[in-house]
């Protein structure tokens, strides 16, 4: 310990082997740590494990996705996970109870709602705005004109219903018809004459069909 003056304490020492001993010494004034080899004294970088500090905020959840045959390892709740075995897609979740991969639910799509339109007179000209006409007019024969559709309205419907409950009785009626040259069920027009009858035109290869 030659190389070492009155200003260092040793802390410890070890003996790495052909007679050779290494020291740990702290120098005095200081306080800092170093280490003794033959060839020197060098700083000992680092030192003990000091109080742990106060916690810090928490960070936001990592949701990742990942593609393949096995789930991942260590997830999170919210990761996503695409087996490529079944060519399905499964979430991490926590239940309250235990944590597991689940296949995602999907929810049935609401109820459809039909656009509808009153007709209270005695010709009107319907279009595909409105997929529903209530046919109100209780004066005669009330005539209602399909739209003239085109190949780009093939599947589109029209529903024309009787609201009054009465078009049986004498003139009345309801008289739909086609635009140019468009038949229905290969006639130029329909007479409903049902008390609350409801018919819907589907339009298909320029002409239109009830069903």
């Amino acid at each position: 310990m030659s190389v070492l003056s009155g200003e260092y304490r040793v802390v410890s020492e070890f003996n790495v082997g052909n007679g050779i001993t290494y020291y740990i010494v702290i120098h005095i004034s200081d306080g800092l740590l170093y280490y003794v080899r033959p060839d020197g004294i060098f700083p000992l970088l680092g030192g003990g494990s000091g109080t742990t500090g106060p916690t810090g905020p928490a960070g936001a959840n990592f949701q990742y996705s990942i593609t393949g045959p096995t789930a991942p390892s260590n997830p999170n709740v919210g990761d996503r996970w695409y087996d490529t075995t079944q060519g399905t897609e499964f979430v991490y979740i926590n239940d309250g109870n235990s944590s597991q991969w689940v296949t995602p639910v999907i929810a049935p799509p609401g109820p459809t709602l039909f656009s509808t339109q009153e007709i209270n007179q005695s010709s009107y000209n319907t279009n595909f705005d409105y997929v529903y006409y209530g046919v109100t007019y209780a004066g005669g024969i009330c005539t209602v004109n399909l739209p003239l559709a085109s190949s780009t309205n093939n599947g589109k419907f029209i529903i024309i219903s009787d609201e009054t409950g009465n078009i049986s009785y004498g003139n009345r009626g309801i008289l739909v018809q086609g635009q140019g040259g468009q038949l229905i069920n290969g006639e130029s027009s329909v007479l409903m004459k049902l008390d609350r009858i409801s018919l819907t035109f589907l339009y298909r290869n320029n002409a239109w069909k009830t069903i």
